[in-house]
């Protein structure tokens, strides 16, 4: 406990002896009285008690402490308050606000916003701080921002500072922003005062290491969170094509976030390209999120930009979501072998498997690479390839072709060369995982009995083999292989299909983000009898169709990211950039060579950035707000890691900043002592007097 006016006690300590000096005056002195009279006798004989004799004593101390606590309420007694002592801050001190300026404090669910209530705060920090303390602040955003380099006294360019801050769309950086604060707390290199003022947000707050910060600070959390805090969006999508088709519809899920105690009725709205929309009704439980699929036309080759959107809430920010489609008249797909084309080699049956009709007209162009000259540059516009009938492959082969499936790409792999034992054990070595099964000795119909072998078993809920499901299954029957490879089922991946004696015949394994399946038969008509079959083609098209991911997150950009692309000098020349609302955008500019341009701008909205010639999309950056602030429940502040030696203490309002600065008032409550002990000399007064009657 401190005192505010100490200064004073020297005058008012001679008053605790005024009780002293009335009790000695209080003394009685002998009075001359007629004998008759015995009433003062009786009354003397009381007095004569002990319990009487101590009346003077007791009603002087109960005086002396009663003037004691008047005393105390002129000193004007300050309790400390949150860890702080009023009697350090004469010099001034330092005080350090960490500002969140992420998208969730702009929530409007109560008319004013958690930023709008932060900046009130900010004011009554600095309102409750003396002219000696000094004022820094700090923001928690995508991009760390600092008013000063120190705390400075300089409060009002402060305040303007805060007040001018821009509204942000992203989530806070928090690693960035408690480097800063603990970069200001070195420089200090003295007591210094941490505000946090946020609504505490989980996605920002979740991974915030206060209890990493060093030097001799004191942390104040300060909540500004509207509650109850509802918010709905759209999080993300994902598309199920990964090629996608000019002409073909694509399918897309559209993630909705109900970050909400009520249930979610809407109704979202898809415009493609700025003139379709199409619409589908939604309907989502309490604090789920529901995947929305809506399958789109795509016009015609090329960038073609949409929109989604749900009805506006207290966050209307998040309610929109842009993406591209990117499409293609046709998907390219890799086919190394080594095998001459000709009408009975594999690689001709898998050519025209693949693409069937005249002049190449399908959808899918299939393009034949020689082993020995694989290279990344072949590898760089397909996301599938078929291998059959090559020669052994190099190391630097299986090299590239692990790379390739660890980074999404997806390889059929159709054992019916005779290096292919050799192949897989060295393409093992590459991957970063085992191989489903180890291959060893080539059988071929000379040493199999009957000359052929059946498929006898399968995993038929498979997506490679959908066409073999229920009745359709007595399809395999149909097929013979004369030559194939003994091989060892291994401890990763799933076996697909099993010959007669135990023998995997088709198996699949995921290497990284991709793919890889194996045929352990050959389709040569040598080596089986699947190519004469009807089905053949349509197997081919289900394994290359299925053989990707299901599914792919769309490119999209966040606001506040530093984007960049290469352009062609005459595009730029031609056309400009332009913003969501149509505007030029103004671009950084680099040369590289050959005509080549290397442009660069930071996005500070939402929609679609993108490069027009004409009625044609060349370039398109969709951009959108961090859809890690689209839940705004807050984490539990009181389960914040701090250090044993920072404790973190929660205040908010002008009462609370001035407490922490100099203690908290308490001398009213010797006021209310006071008063009670004179209560309580009066109840002992009357008590004596009744003794004395």
């Amino acid at each position: 406990m401190n005192f505010a006016n100490l200064g004073s006690l020297l005058f008012i300590l001679p008053l605790l002896a005024l009780p002293v000096i009335i009790h000695v005056m209080n003394k009685k002195f002998p009075q001359r009285i007629k004998f008759s009279d015995i009433s003062l006798i009786k009354k003397s004989l009381k007095e004569r008690s002990k319990l009487f004799r101590l009346r003077h004593i007791i009603l002087l101390c109960l005086r002396t402490v009663i003037l004691l606590f008047i005393l105390f309420c002129f000193l004007q007694p300050l309790l400390n308050k949150f860890g702080s002592d009023g009697t350090k801050n004469n010099d001034g001190r330092n005080i350090i606000i960490l500002f969140d300026n992420t998208l969730s404090m702009q929530y409007k669910g109560g008319g004013i916003t958690p930023k709008q209530q932060a900046l009130v705060e900010v004011e009554k920090i600095i309102d409750s701080s003396s002219s000696k303390d000094k004022i820094n602040l700090i923001t928690i955003d995508h991009q760390t921002q600092t008013c000063f380099d120190l705390p400075s006294i300089n409060h009002n360019e402060l305040l303007a500072y805060a007040n001018s801050l821009k509204d942000s769309l992203n989530a806070g950086n928090m690693d960035r922003s408690l480097a800063a604060l603990a970069r200001q707390i070195r420089k200090v290199k003295s007591e210094v005062e941490v505000y946090v003022i946020s609504d505490f947000q989980r996605s920002n707050f979740s991974e915030a290491k206060f209890n990493e910060l060093t030097g001799d600070i004191k942390l104040f959390f300060v909540d500004v969170a509207i509650k109850p805090s509802n918010n709905r969006a759209i999080t993300g999508v994902k598309i199920h094509d990964k090629n996608i088709i000019a002409g073909k519809p694509v399918t897309v899920d559209v993630h909705i976030a109900n970050n909400s105690d009520k249930e979610l009725e809407d109704r979202l709205e898809i415009v493609l390209n700025d003139k379709q929309s199409f619409f589908y009704d939604v309907k989502a439980e309490p604090w789920s999120v529901l995947d929305v699929r809506v399958s789109l036309p795509v016009p015609g080759r090329g960038i073609h930009f949409v929109k989604a959107m749900i009805s506006p809430d207290d966050l209307p920010q998040d309610n929109n979501f842009y993406f591209n489609l990117n499409a293609t008249d046709k998907e390219e797909i890799a086919l190394i072998c080594d095998a001459p084309e000709e009408i009975t080699s594999t690689n001709y049956l898998i050519q025209a498997a693949l693409n069937p009709y005249r002049n190449m007209t399908g959808s899918l162009l299939p393009k034949v690479i020689n082993s020995q000259n694989l290279n990344s540059i072949h590898l760089a516009t397909t996301n599938k390839i078929f291998i059959s009938s090559t020669n052994r492959l190099s190391s630097t082969a299986c090299r590239l072709l692990s790379n390739f499936m660890s980074k999404g790409g997806s390889v059929i792999y159709f054992l019916d060369g005779d290096n292919d034992a050799m192949n897989l054990k060295n393409l093992e070595k590459e991957l970063p995982s085992q191989l489903p099964f180890t291959a060893s000795l080539k059988l071929t119909s000379s040493n199999l009995p009957g000359g052929r072998i059946q498929i006898r078993s399968g995993h038929f809920k498979s997506k490679y083999l959908k066409l073999f499901r229920g009745e359709a299954r007595k399809r395999l029957s149909e097929l013979d292989f004369y030559e194939y490879y003994q091989a060892t089922p291994g401890t990763t991946g799933k076996i697909l299909l099993s010959y007669a004696e135990g023998t995997p015949a088709m198996a699949t394994v995921n290497i990284g983000f991709g793919n890889l399946l194996l045929c352990n038969f050959s389709i040569r008509e040598s080596g089986s009898n699947i190519s004469a079959q009807k089905i053949f083609p349509a197997w081919i098209h289900e394994i290359t169709n299925n053989i990707s991911n299901e599914a792919k997150t769309s490119e999209v950009f966040e606001v506040g990211n530093h984007l960049q692309k290469e352009v062609w000098a005459d595009e730029l020349k031609a056309n400009s950039f332009t913003d969501p609302n149509g505007e030029k955008l103004r671009l950084k500019v680099r040369d590289i060579n050959n005509n080549r341009l290397l442009i660069s701008f930071t996005p500070y909205s939402p929609g679609h950035y993108k490069l027009m010639s004409g009625n044609q999309v060349k370039y398109s950056f969709p951009v959108n707000s961090s859809p890690d602030e689209a839940d705004l429940r807050q984490i539990d502040i009181n389960k914040m890691p701090t250090s044993i030696s920072t404790q973190a203490f929660s205040v908010k309002g002008k009462e609370q900043y001035e407490e922490l600065k100099s203690g908290k008032k308490i001398f009213h409550w010797f006021l209310l002592g006071a008063l009670a002990l004179l209560f309580s000399e009066l109840l002992l007064f009357r008590f004596f007097r009744r003794l004395a009657l």
